[in-house]
């Protein structure tokens, strides 16, 4: 067998000595165990297992084992050295060999413990100093409170380094028996190891101090300086309360070389401060953790990192924001995701004041305060929470900041999350508004709640659910039951979106118990006792679009309004009130001129109101939209005033229309809508809104409605303006058709769409077809007019561009006239710049080229430019037409320079406005190539 190095006898013996006094038992009692016994004498000892053996790796080896048993037996206990040498390799084997038995005890005693001076006897006279940095005075104090409970004569002292020269001076004033440093990442940024190295050299030179470190939980420590390594240690990290006590008094005794503990005091007249290290949290949770929960990411991490910034102002943050936006989902994840950071995480129910104070007297009495009414516990709770950190109160569904304002801690080392739908915090709280989901959380969330995979289905449903969250659990949740997928939930929302918002509550949540209609009541009720005016003002704002509604709208027909709005609105402060009220309770979002609100808090209200409401608020926003939207055909001012309005518009008439009020004046509304659309170069915009008056006008008005004509005359001849002659065909038809009827053959509209219907039949190839009905205009106009009128200048230019299509001179030269005089008539018409000139000019341009007139031509269509570029703007897709049209001449005069530039310019605007697939932006790609083919460029 092989036997134990001079160092190993050196470290062991110095070990050996602490655990044989551990178990009291003797020298030769401890040895007599013999070899094979060792392993059951190192077992019994778990009550000071020496440090960090725990959180060792390496197996121990039988031969270490043997070495060791070998030299207890031959009694060599007393041949250790006092200077302090490495044990770590001891450390190891000794602390493997315990986690080889899975001994639970947790004490640890490491480094030498005992030092030079002469040994104390009692210590019922030793004078003990506990030292520490400020942030450990907690753990200070309960070391302190130990010790005098133990018998010895114990006092704090916080150490303050403020420069070098000072550590003699605070040295100096340390005297004690027994100076205890508190060793923690606070006390190494505070400098405090300076002075205990001051004190350390002391105790060494004069044999009278004596130094004793506890390592303690604080924070990591970066570790002790080399010089005070060796002065004696205890580790009380991570032990329960009971352990540590006895690890501390174990540590101060063999520090100060004592046989037995001083005489304890048979009570203490104060009780015991709180053990700082011990892990007894209290959690109180509401609602179960839920397994749903997808996204929010960003809120939450930045909820943790203002909390965790130490930041006064940033402790208690206040997560505001729509009712089923997500705001208790929200505390409820922080609270599960980080409760292990906290001693306490409590829960409190904040709808009113009597379920506030039951939740915080429970975390009182969980605390054993003593207390025997609710508000002295609050109080008592109050007081406990500032002298404490690591806890976290969420205050659920608060009301205002006035209904809690008394119940809020003020400390700096607590958390406190407060959810709420009133939105002014500032003063009270640090704000956090919670918006709806971002689309691409929409989707991962009916993904993973519903198990179906399909993108394009979650992303159509989330679009129509406002991306509201209460509404995407519910209606997954109705989905589920119902084995519904997508596109089937959707379609059935569309149709019965109001039944649908009040079916039953989403499950398996975290027990959220509200459905979307009624998530809503509480602050509807709240906002009628707040603003008289609030509750008609929401009401009416149901009834628009529900982003950005310009705050004028209300302002623009103060006669249709009833008296309590024209009321408010003639006074303007009760209006204010009215805005700010809706936004305080988060049902509005305002800013300093529009306002936006839910769609779905727009559903609601509108299932919310009788028959008889929906007829005067539809009524109501209808006349508000069609005075709003101050449409001129030839003025381009209105265009642009009436630009905010539009989808405000929109929505004021399809709402109409689904309430059966004015129907006919809601159509032409939409009409004028699509119409400023389409004046304003936004081409796909305003067919889609022609479509919408088409399809809504078909549905609720009856056949031959003369408004019908207008709406099917103008998505016509929009259409085949676009190049889509064959689309256009059949709307212009019935447009012709609903005129005759309507108005009877010799009216000037009906001449209109004889022009309309000859145009489509033009581009078609229908020649002789076109020709008929621009005679039949043409007829029309002049029996109804006269010669020189501006009706008979259209015709003749629609005319001109049939005949010149045809074959023969006599039709080009009777083109040439018509186009003339139509441009003569116009001149006469128009004093001003208008777009009707730049058409004629173009088309007289064109007809030229055509004729080989080039010159004429181009002066033509450069005048086209000018009046396009002025009357509309210069990136309008009129402008880039006459622009291609100019480059064509060019080409045919050889000016390819000039041809290329026109080209490049107009291609440039079709791509923005019309976008990279359209026609002209496809033809004005293919000449511009051809051009610099022309050039030998092609690849610039």
């Amino acid at each position: 067998m092989s036997v134990l190095s001079e160092n190993e006898k050196q470290v062991f013996s110095r070990r050996f000595l602490i655990l044989r006094e551990q178990m009291g038992e003797t020298q030769e009692s401890m040895a007599s165990r013999g070899r094979s016994g060792f392993a059951e004498a190192v077992g019994d000892i778990s009550v000071a297992s020496i440090g960090r053996w725990e959180r060792g790796k390496t197996a121990p080896k039988a031969k270490t084992i043997q070495k060791i048993a070998s030299f207890i037996n031959v009694r060599e206990c007393d041949l250790y050295d006092e200077k302090s040498c490495s044990d770590d390799r001891f450390t190891i084997q000794v602390r493997n060999h315990l986690q080889d038995r899975k001994l639970k005890g947790k004490n640890k005693i490491i480094r030498e413990t005992t030092s030079p001076g002469e040994k104390v006897d009692n210590g019922s006279s030793v004078i003990i100093a506990v030292t520490c940095a400020k942030k450990d005075r907690k753990w200070a104090d309960w070391i302190s409170w130990t010790l005098n409970a133990a018998g010895y004569s114990s006092t704090v002292r916080v150490l303050a380094l403020k420069r070098e020269s000072s550590v003699d001076g605070i040295v100096e004033k340390l005297d004690a028996d027994l100076i205890v440093g508190l060793v923690s990442g606070y006390a190494i940024r505070d400098r405090c190891h300076h002075i205990w190295e001051g004190l350390h050299s002391k105790s060494l030179s004069s044999g009278m101090g004596r130094l004793l470190f506890i390592e303690i939980s604080s924070l990591s420590c970066p570790g002790l300086p080399s010089s005070i390594r060796r002065a004696a240690s205890v580790d009380i990290r991570e032990l329960d309360p009971q352990t540590a006590v006895g690890v501390t008094l174990l540590g101060v005794r063999q520090t100060l070389g004592l046989r037995s503990a001083p005489p304890k005091p048979s009570q203490m007249n104060e009780s015991p401060p709180d053990f700082p290290g011990a892990d007894h949290k209290l959690h109180n949770l509401k609602l179960s953790q839920n397994r749903n929960f997808v996204g929010r990411s960003s809120e939450l991490e930045s909820l943790r990192a203002r909390l965790e910034s130490g930041l006064p102002t940033a402790l208690t943050q206040a997560a505001h924001g729509l009712g089923g936006v997500g705001k208790t989902q929200l505390a409820n994840e922080y609270a599960y995701r980080w409760r292990d950071s906290y001693q306490v995480v409590w829960w409190v129910r904040s709808e009113d004041e009597a379920t506030l104070t039951t939740d915080l007297s429970d975390l009182a009495r969980a605390l054993n305060l003593p207390c025997s009414t609710s508000q002295q516990a609050v109080e008592c709770l109050k007081q406990w929470l500032i002298d404490r950190d690591r806890w976290l109160l969420v205050f659920d569904n608060v009301e205002t900041p006035d209904s809690i304002r008394n119940y809020l801690v003020s400390s700096d080392q607590g958390h406190t999350i407060i959810t709420s739908r009133y939105s002014a915090w500032r003063g009270v709280a640090e704000s956090l508004n919670v918006t709806t989901f971002d689309r691409q959380d929409s989707i991962a969330y009916l993904q993973k709640r519903t198990g179906q995979e399909s993108e394009e289905g979650a992303d159509d449903l989330a679009a129509a659910l406002g991306d509201l969250p209460l509404a995407l659990a519910q209606a997954a949740a109705y989905m589920e039951e119902s084995g519904l997928d997508y596109e089937a939930y959707l379609e059935l929302f569309q149709n019965h979106q109001g039944h649908l918002l009040k079916v039953s509550p989403p499950v398996n949540e975290g027990g959220y118990s509200h459905t979307v209609a009624t998530t809503w009541d509480i602050s509807f009720t709240k906002l009628a006792e707040t603003s008289p005016a609030a509750p008609e003002l929401i009401s009416l704002l149901a009834y628009f679009a529900p982003d950005a509604i310009p705050k004028e709208i209300i302002s623009v027909a103060p006669d249709v309004l009833s008296e309590s709005l024209r009321n408010a609105t003639e006074d303007g402060f009760p209006l204010q009130e009215a805005w700010r009220a809706m936004h305080r309770f988060s049902l509005v979002e305002a800013g300093p001129n529009t306002v936006t609100i839910h769609r779905l808090v727009q559903e609601v209200i509108f299932q919310g109101h009788s028959r008889e409401q929906q007829l005067q608020y539809a009524n109501t926003a209808l006349e508000l939209a069609v005075a709003a939207i101050s449409y001129e055909e030839n003025n381009k001012e209105t265009w642009n005033k009436s630009l905010p309005f539009l989808p405000h518009a929109i929505a004021a008439a399809n709402q109409s229309l689904r309430a059966k009020c004015q129907e006919d004046k809601a159509v032409n509304l939409l009409d004028n809508v699509a119409s400023i659309h389409w004046k304003l170069g936004q081409i796909a915009e305003a067919e889609d809104v022609y479509r919408q008056a088409m399809n809504q006008g078909e549905k609720h008005l009856p056949d031959g409605a003369s408004i019908l004509g207008t709406v099917y005359n103008n998505l016509g001849t929009l259409l085949r303006g676009e190049d889509r002659s064959d689309e256009a065909l059949p709307f212009l038809e019935k447009a012709l058709d609903v005129g005759l009827k309507v108005l009877g053959p010799d009216h000037p509209t009906v001449a209109i769409r004889h022009g309309n219907l000859g145009l489509a039949l033009r581009r078609l190839g229908r020649l002789v077809d076109a020709e008929k009905n621009f005679r039949r205009a043409l007829e029309i106009d002049r029996s109804h007019f006269g010669e020189n009128n501006d009706a008979v200048a259209r015709d003749l230019s629609n005319l001109s561009r049939s005949l010149s299509e045809q074959q023969g001179k006599d039709k080009f030269e009777e083109a040439c006239d018509c186009l003339r005089k139509a441009l003569e008539i116009g001149k006469a018409s128009y004093p001003g710049l208008h777009y009707r000139l730049a058409i004629r000019h173009n088309n007289l341009a064109m007809l030229l080229r055509q004729g080989g007139l080039l010159d004429e031509a181009e002066e033509n269509i450069r005048c086209a430019i000018d009046i396009d570029e002025k009357y509309y703007n210069l990136e309008h897709p009129d402008v880039a037409g006459d622009l291609f049209n100019l480059a064509l001449i060019l080409m045919d005069k050889s000016d390819l320079d000039g041809a290329e530039q026109q080209l490049s310019r107009a291609l440039r605007i079709f791509q923005e406005k019309l976008g990279a697939s359209h026609q002209s932006t496809t033809e004005c790609r293919e000449k511009l190539v051809e051009v610099r083919v022309m050039r030998g460029n092609a690849t610039t």
